[in-house]
């Protein structure tokens, strides 16, 4: 009786919260895991007489690292590698201490990992440690990857036991590291700045992370842009102003709603797969980190692109509370003021719009929220090792669950809002009477369902 009350007051809380009914029950694709002798998950290698959590973050030392049950071309014994860590939040901040994420370089020779199609010398180590899911970024990667996306390359996704002289240290996502490689950004540097390729990152760290103006970085309209591509200081230093004169272009044609002159300076189809990543996970990181971006040209002169994706450890994690204190369409975008001011224009929204539709007929977003549902199910007792270190989150299935149940929330919430007869994207909700009724409603309902579920195992 408990658990039929559980599933009807569910389908009210949906309906009363986006008003229509969105199918989400297509199954997962491509889920037949790889075995393991112990474990379903395979499992890393890592010994080093610096132990790589003790070292100062940005400092490299020696180590060795071995991959075991995944595959029989797929694991390797023990190799030379150089190690030193990543990240920023989830390095420094005290919950990371005992789980912290890598970077590892392959000194003699370029590998593949898990099986990927290319070969590579660095490699991140994703460590996720706090995300109750275990899945946000696997997730992220997984939608974009579906997509059949216009941006460069997807990161890999791949989950591991990851050990460090022989002590376990949890669940990890191994994933590309964003460099100028084989199989990851196809770039070429030309003298001529005019013709060069460029990569960037808009993160707004990078003016008090050491670098110089001009150099390293440039600012434009008060945001600050890393140059990672090109890598010399010398090329960098040659091409820097030209790189700020076309983003400021940029910046300006969007600010000012010039679509001629938008629709020729961006990839209008890497910007609007870009926008519907970031906004179907609601990533706040859009807003101060982690945008990346190139240049290059198409054979229409230099146009800005959109990606890779990264980092969705701020994500929503759909725990009951936030579908109390957020409405069903956030405005999270509002501090990129790109994407603020593109999404005034009916050219993007239209291009939006149809985007997002087609990739709910081929239910895309569906089977994304389904492998997540598989995963959880099928490592769950891999996940539980990992959660016995970390004591500070105390139900990953329940974790898992409130999850999945809100991105299903959001994608029906999205659904309904590209194809509203008069769409307001970029205004916040609520703003009428009505739907702070509603807000109050929906309140109640979670409160409901939140009851409901603390009995749930």
């Amino acid at each position: 009786m408990k658990k039929q009350c559980k599933r009807i007051l569910s389908s009210i809380l949906v309906c009363a919260m986006l008003g229509s009914a969105v199918s989400i029950a297509a199954q997962a694709q491509d889920v037949t895991p790889h075995s393991a002798s112990e474990w379903g998950l395979p499992s890393m290698h890592i010994t080093a007489d610096n132990h790589p959590f003790h070292m100062p973050r940005t400092q490299w030392h020696d180590g060795m690292v071995a991959v075991t049950g995944f595959s029989e071309d797929g694991d390797f014994d023990f190799v030379d590698v150089r190690l030193r860590g990543r990240g920023n939040s989830t390095w420094y901040q005290d919950w990371a201490l005992e789980k912290r994420p890598l970077r590892l370089r392959f000194e003699a020779e370029p590998r593949s990992m898990f099986g990927s199609e290319y070969i590579a010398r660095d490699w991140i180590l994703l460590a996720d440690a706090r995300d109750p899911t275990l899945l946000r970024n696997y997730s992220a990667f997984d939608f974009t990857r579906r997509m059949g996306t216009n941006m460069q390359y997807v990161p890999m996704a791949q989950q591991f036991h990851l050990y460090i002289n022989g002590e376990y240290k949890g669940v990890y996502l191994l994933t590309d590291e964003r460099d100028v490689n084989d199989g990851r950004m196809d770039l070429t540097f030309n003298e001529d700045p005019a013709l060069s390729d460029f990569f960037l990152e808009f993160c707004v760290r990078v003016p008090n992370e050491g670098g110089t103006e001009g150099d390293h970085f440039v600012m434009v309209n008060g945001k600050p842009y890393d140059i990672r591509f090109p890598t010399s200081g010398s090329q960098r230093r040659a091409h820097a102003q030209h790189l700020q004169d076309f983003l400021y272009e940029v910046s300006e044609a969007i600010r000012y709603g010039c679509w001629c002159r938008v629709e020729h300076l961006i990839d209008l189809d890497s910007f609007v797969d870009f926008y519907l990543v970031m906004e179907l996970f609601h990533n706040k990181s859009i807003n101060y980190s982690s945008t990346f971006m190139y240049i290059t040209d198409k054979g229409n002169g230099q146009q800005l692109f959109m990606g890779p994706i990264w980092d969705f450890d701020h994500v929503y994690d759909g725990t009951p509370w936030h579908l109390v204190l957020s409405p069903p369409f956030p405005q999270h975008s509002s501090g990129n003021y790109w994407f603020r001011n593109l999404l005034a224009m009916p050219e993007f929204r239209a291009a939006v719009r149809t985007r997002w539709n087609q990739l709910m007929v081929d239910g895309i977003p569906q089977a994304t929220v389904a492998r997540v549902r598989y995963l959880a199910d099928t490592y769950s007792e891999d996940f539980a090792r990992n959660f016995e270190r970390q004591t500070f989150f105390d139900n990953h299935q329940r974790s898992v669950r409130h999850y999945t149940r809100w991105l299903d929330m959001r994608i029906c919430a999205l659904n309904r809002h590209f194809n509203a007869r008069t769409p307001s994207l970029h205004t916040r909700w609520p703003n009428t009477q009505l739907n702070w009724f509603f807000a109050w409603v929906r309140y109640a309902l979670v409160l409901g369902w939140l009851w409901m579920d603390m009995g749930a195992p």
